[in-house]
């Protein structure tokens, strides 16, 4: 296994869930003592147990019952931690959450500063280093974040702006915690800030995340000083969200009544504004001066930016409000490149639209497309992800799939290759397959404990319950 120094969950059961923690151990002990004690005064006193059978056998079941769940104790295995898999895609690399907790990337790494060695272009996965129990990832420009099952937040990469939010402007080449943010639910990385929301709904935010709109109308970056640990967002409307989204220069938060607020650059505001038209959402991504929503009738709407046709609306004209993506029913899933987007579909299809020129629609042509078209060759997808001008699949075989510009080896494919119109598999050289799997752990259930003591103890009353058994009938 390669380990590189690179900076929907299940269920996690902890020692604590189970019968083999000290406390419960001892207390086990405990009980089997005084049963053992009781028998000790029957077998003393004869007469009184001949004439106490039923008494007799309910010790001996007793101390029976005991040493079952003394043998099932000792053998009792750790369960294995296990998180729903995850893809994400930065500007020129890639990242991937396996099932079992473990974090890997691959693309150009030295973009989000990570060490492994003299390789600057790592053309095949290398899992990132001291990640365990992650429930979720998210890329930006050159950082990228990770959620672990405690939540707590986790990021490497590029920091001279805050952007990790570790109280510092130092690149990180290997995970470090930000801040001191606990109960978050769910993250997302921007160009050069981060966001995070926690289980009572706020967003908390660091970095360079502060834009305004002069009297002049020309857009510049407010030179205030740098977030450079998470503060929580004051905004009035920033109360009970249930969706963040990060991208550039703009952000969007889903409210759980369905409604859809965004601000930044791109839509030309500092301050929360309602999108309109939308009226329930249940997703929602951001790209390069583009926002998208899927609606609870599983329909997809776009607004922003539309010169390479990326809100897939058969025209190149720019909307400042929602409008339908043409052609696309039935969506489960979405995601937002720079100037390209992607759908999943309840048949488990693909498709794109937007800007093409390096093949990152994976219909094998390199000609923009202003309504969706199919992805080629790639079915039973569960998950996607699109970077600034690539994409990547996640097959329910637990394989991953990727398309579009790979010159930094960001398809993972072990090529570099420019334009890639369809998709190819990623590989892992240390996997006995030679391809890459979400599914293929990484770690192993372990024995929680077995003592010595245990086992001798255990053993001393199978003696005793069989030398009373004797005692009786002869």
């Amino acid at each position: 296994m390669r380990t590189a120094l690179l900076g929907n969950p299940i269920e996690k059961r902890g020692n604590s869930d189970l019968l083999t923690s000290t406390e419960e151990s001892g207390k086990m002990e405990e009980a089997t003592r005084k049963s053992v004690e009781v028998l000790r005064n029957l077998i003393y006193d004869g007469g009184k147990l001949m004439k106490k059978r039923s008494q007799f056998f309910a010790v001996m079941i007793a101390i029976s019952l005991c040493g079952a769940i003394s043998h099932v104790v000792t053998q009792a295995k750790e369960v294995p931690f296990v998180t729903t898999p995850m893809l994400a895609a930065g500007g020129t690399y890639s990242i991937a959450l396996k099932s079992d907790g473990t974090v890997w990337a691959w693309g150009n790494i030295d973009r989000i500063k990570s060490d492994i060695g003299t390789i600057t272009d790592l053309r095949v996965p290398a899992q990132v280093q001291g990640l365990t129990n992650i429930i979720a990832i998210s890329t930006g420009g050159y950082h990228a974040l990770a959620l672990k099952s405690d939540g707590t937040v986790w990021a490497w990469g590029c920091n001279n702006r805050g952007t990790l939010g570790d109280g510092t402007t130092t690149d990180r080449s290997v995970p470090v915690r930000t801040g001191n943010l606990t109960n978050v639910i769910a993250i997302a990385a921007g160009d050069s800030y981060s966001l995070a929301l926690k289980k009572d709904g706020s967003v908390w935010a660091w970095g360079d995340y502060i834009w305004d709109w002069p009297d002049d109308g020309v857009l510049y970056e407010q030179l205030l000083p740098l977030n450079l640990v998470p503060q929580q967002m004051q905004e009035e409307q920033l109360k009970d969200i249930d969706a963040i989204a990060a991208s550039q220069f703009h952000c969007l938060v889903a409210k759980n009544d369905g409604t859809v607020w965004g601000w930044g650059r791109s839509i030309s505001t500092n301050h929360m504004v309602l999108e309109q038209n939308l009226g329930s959402a249940i997703a929602i991504a951001v790209g390069y001066n583009v926002s998208m929503a899927i609606k609870n009738d599983h329909t997809v709407w776009a607004w922003g930016d539309n010169r390479e046709g990326q809100l897939g609306i058969g025209t190149t004209i720019d909307s400042t409000t929602p409008v339908q993506v043409q052609s696309l029913s039935n969506v489960t899933a979405i995601a937002a490149g720079s100037k390209h987007a992607l759908a999943t579909k309840n048949n488990d299809t693909v498709w794109a639209w937007g800007y093409n020129a390096y093949g990152q629609l994976g219909d094998g042509t390199a000609v923009n497309r202003s309504t969706p078209v199919q992805v080629q060759g790639l079915e039973n997808v569960n998950a996607i992800a699109a970077g600034s001008v690539h994409s990547l699949a996640l097959r329910s075989d637990g394989t991953v799939w990727a398309w579009g510009w790979g010159s930094y080896g960001q398809l993972g494919d072990g090529n570099a290759t420019e334009i890639q119109s369809t998709p190819v598999q990623v590989i892992d050289l240390d996997d006995e397959s030679g391809v890459f799997n979400v599914f293929h752990s990484t770690s192993k259930p372990k024995t929680i404990f077995s003592t010595s003591y245990e086992s001798n103890y255990r053993n001393w009353v199978k003696f005793i319950f069989l030398f009373g058994w004797i005692w009786m009938w002869f």
